[in-house]
């Protein structure tokens, strides 16, 4: 029998990636399933919309890290059927999220007595930490929602509870074209974005270092708050970085919400990317939250983590997409 202790990953084939490891998916036969599989890694079916499945899964778990999917009912054709009358799909999705979230605590409850850590995938809310000002950033709000909910209702699990706030996905860049950079001149691009060029992110590669950060997070007293993130940077050092990777010129080129609300209409994705760029600039991307610990807050309490740097990320992708 083996004496390994049990980490169980919610959301493993997603971009969140001497411990035994199960994997929850709601499709074990994907290609990503089958990748970790092959892997070694215990592969099983769960729903996140099905709690009892879920707490099957976790049978046994010493650990549990758990992901919500905000964007997933957001890029879904099928979600505007679902909207309550003058309901905005960016509601829903919140909505929906949280209760995911709560489906998570729900399930974890049974087998809580031998857990040792629940780590949850979370970001501060906007409405919270800026007193109301900005309100659109409901990706982030809703995960706020499920930490307060778990915090005031769910005192036991809060207890064994740890969070991770991952930053500024690098790979929005590759795989979001509304993210990507555009062409304005032969050899010329620009990241058009709202706010200054010189507000600093937490770009995170997701595939990397998400572990390293969990693993922290499991291994740091419970109630520990983490910023995960590989480097932080400006959007100025970023395009820096990037010409000097891949020899393509690229700028800056700051926008105001109004303008990138009035690009991107459809339901308010420019309003709501834009708001977290206006966060980020005032209060940074943690919010001004004093509990949150960065790299170096992290090396002092005596778990460093080392990342991927900006210039090692970009040189390992594929940008030639952008030379044709």
């Amino acid at each position: 029998m083996s004496t390994n202790k049990l980490i169980v990953v919610l959301g493993a084939t997603g971009k969140q990636a001497s411990w035994k490891i199960r994997a929850i998916t709601r499709n074990p036969d994907k290609p990503s399933g089958r990748a970790l599989a092959e892997r070694g890694v215990e592969v099983v079916k769960a729903d996140i919309n099905d709690v009892a499945s879920l707490t099957a899964a976790f049978t046994g778990a010493h650990a549990i890290f758990a992901v919500t999917d905000f964007w997933a009912p957001f890029f879904d054709p099928a979600s505007q059927a679902k909207l309550a009358p003058g309901q905005t799909l960016n509601a829903y999705c919140m909505d929906v999220e949280v209760q995911q979230a709560k489906n998570i605590f729900h399930a974890v409850l049974p087998v809580l007595d031998g857990l040792e850590r629940f780590v949850f995938s979370t970001l501060p809310g906007g409405r919270k930490w800026s007193g109301g000002k900005y309100q659109w950033i409901y990706h982030f709000d809703g995960k706020q929602a499920a930490v307060d909910h778990l915090k005031e209702s769910l005192p036991e699990l809060a207890a064994k509870t740890s969070y991770v706030n991952l930053g500024l996905y690098l790979t929005n860049e590759l795989e979001m074209p509304m993210m990507m950079p555009q062409k304005v001149a032969d050899g010329v691009y620009a990241i058009t974005r709202v706010g200054s060029a010189d507000t600093k992110y937490p770009f995170v590669a997701t595939s990397q270092d998400t572990g390293a950060f969990v693993k922290a997070a499991v291994e740091l007293p419970p109630q520990s708050n983490l910023l995960a993130y590989s480097e932080m940077a400006s959007w100025a050092e970023y395009a820096k970085t990037f010409q000097e990777v891949t020899g393509i010129s690229l700028h800056y080129q700051p926008v105001t919400i109004e303008q990138i609300a009035a690009f991107l209409p459809e339901n308010n994705v420019g309003r709501e990317a834009g708001e977290v760029n206006l966060f980020t600039e005032e209060l940074g991307w943690h919010g001004g939250d004093p509990s949150m610990l960065f790299l170096e807050d992290l090396a002092k309490l005596g778990h460093p983590v080392n990342t991927t740097s900006l210039k090692e990320w970009m040189a390992s992708q594929d940008w030639s997409f952008l030379k044709n």
